[in-house]
């Protein structure tokens, strides 16, 4: 697939309407695609930015680093995509000097694969369109350039932030980094890709108009222990609190005093985008959904550390009536946050015949015999991996034996060595002696929760709890 000249192009040429190639992108934001096999069955996708000195005058570096991270931007607040952008350096022999700017769908959001290739080709055509609109509406000039770009790209006049944040990043000369004003586009931009970093002071009224689209994106976002988390529709983000605080920095430089409050935050996969009063600074840093995970683990350890010692003595009240479907609704929400649980479906719905099983699970969970007799034989593992079966039982009058009955059948039959009863508000004396010798001969791994045991777990997940205030509620003593 090889573009054409012009202002809107297509990939491919060949005629064929099922042909993915056949849509229409403008130029300089670009589509590429690469076939993964022989069979040309794969086809590998990116997206690039490379302007031409036929249409802007001097040395394009800063053109390259603001129109990437423009359709970074765009891509991004509208939930299209979360990119990680890479500087290409060609063949110049600068390493300070962006050759193009490629951009990575690490995460596709709206405009995910498809089906058909063509239709996710075609977004990103529409995409590529769009980018070049907003660069118009921003700077009102097209982004391949005027005609004559007369007045080209300059390095003077320097303005003092300029050596702040060189010393700031620790850069010794200027071969470490490129600066340019241009005056076409009514900015000044700084650029080291030796640390991953952009500072550009741009007319007022531009940023207000970048400002105002970014605040079109619907996100919600979380302070973590680590980072700040991101979560819009479709993507999700992550961005470490050092990396941010060091961009807020740098945009200190410029801009003096900041409003933290004021300034808006575009997460990519790859770089945290920072705006401010005139003021753009991108921040390279793993910000992508591996992250996001990574912080969901730690904000969920806080929640759990902090109910440990504010929700103690919380007490929970429960409706008169239990709903089945939600109370079931509630346990599998529970068992999920279990330690060792590695897979946990439910069987059917709740009022459909199950055979006895609830749910069925792959969980690591302590030896039988080191539950039974707190002893660990020589050489045995501290947990083992067990197919366990759950059964979850509501009565107001109590869970009796006569309501879990055949439990070894059933367990032997779905190649089963673990079992759990959940049973709420209790057991009968006859059905807890009954699970306790189960346990005790060690053949297999038996536990039961009833109300305490619940409990006791919803207010370490509160946030659980809170989503299920029609059957319970925590309240403080």
């Amino acid at each position: 697939m090889k573009a054409t000249g012009g202002s809107e192009c297509l990939l491919c040429q060949c005629g064929d309407p099922e042909c993915p190639g056949g849509v229409a992108y403008r130029e300089p934001f670009k589509i590429h695609a690469e076939y993964l096999d022989e069979n040309e069955s794969e086809v590998f996708c990116y997206l690039s930015v490379r302007t031409t000195s036929w249409t802007w005058d001097g040395e394009r570096t800063d053109l390259h680093d603001i129109l990437g991270l423009i359709w970074a931007i765009a891509l991004r607040v509208r939930d299209m995509a979360s990119v990680q952008l890479i500087s290409d350096l060609g063949f110049s022999g600068i390493p300070s000097e962006i050759y193009a700017r490629l951009l990575v769908l690490r995460q596709p959001g709206i405009i995910g694969p498809s089906k058909k290739q063509r239709d996710f080709f075609e977004g990103l055509g529409a995409e590529s369109i769009f980018a070049d609109e907003l660069f118009q509406d921003l700077f009102g000039l097209p982004a391949m350039g005027p005609r004559r770009d007369t007045d080209g790209a300059t390095y003077q006049p320097e303005p003092d932030w300029v050596s702040l944040v060189a010393n700031r990043l620790r850069l010794k000369g200027a071969t470490d980094y490129e600066f340019r004003v241009r005056p076409s586009t009514k900015w000044q931009v700084f650029t080291s890709i030796k640390r991953g970093t952009t500072v550009a002071e741009f007319d007022a009224e531009i940023m207000d108009r970048l400002r105002s689209f970014v605040s079109t994106m619907v996100v919600r976002t979380v302070d973590g222990p680590e980072s700040k988390a991101f979560k819009t529709k479709y993507l999700a983000n992550a961005i470490p609190h050092g990396k941010l605080r060091a961009a807020k920095k740098l945009l200190e430089f410029v801009e003096g005093s900041i409003n933290s409050t004021a300034s808006l935050i575009v997460p990519l996969d790859s770089h945290l985008i920072l705006l401010g009063r005139s003021t753009m600074v991108a921040v390279e840093a793993w910000c992508g959904r591996e992250n996001f995970e990574a912080e969901g683990i730690l904000i969920q350890a806080r929640r759990e550390a902090e109910a440990e010692v504010f929700l103690t003595d919380a007490r929970c009240v429960w409706s008169e009536k239990i709903d089945d479907v939600r109370f079931e609704s509630l346990i599998l929400e529970i068992l999920q946050r279990e330690p060792g649980m590695h897979w946990l479906r439910q069987v059917g719905a709740t009022r459909e015949g199950d055979d006895g099983r609830d749910f069925l699970a792959e969980w690591t969970v302590p030896p039988t015999s080191t539950s039974v007799t707190g002893v660990l034989q020589t050489g045995g593992p501290l947990n083992e991996l067990r197919n366990v079966m759950v059964q979850v039982k509501v009565r107001n009058r109590g869970i009796s034996r006569s309501d879990v009955i055949n439990i070894r059948d059933t367990l032997e039959h779905y190649s089963c060595t673990g079992f759990l009863l959940v049973a709420f508000p209790r057991t009968t004396t006859k059905l807890f002696d009954h699970l306790l010798a189960m346990r005790q001969r060690g053949t297999i791994w038996v536990d039961w929760w009833q109300q305490s045991e619940i409990e006791s777990r919803l207010r370490r997940h509160a946030d659980i709890t809170a989503r299920y205030s029609d059957i319970v509620r925590l309240v403080r003593t």
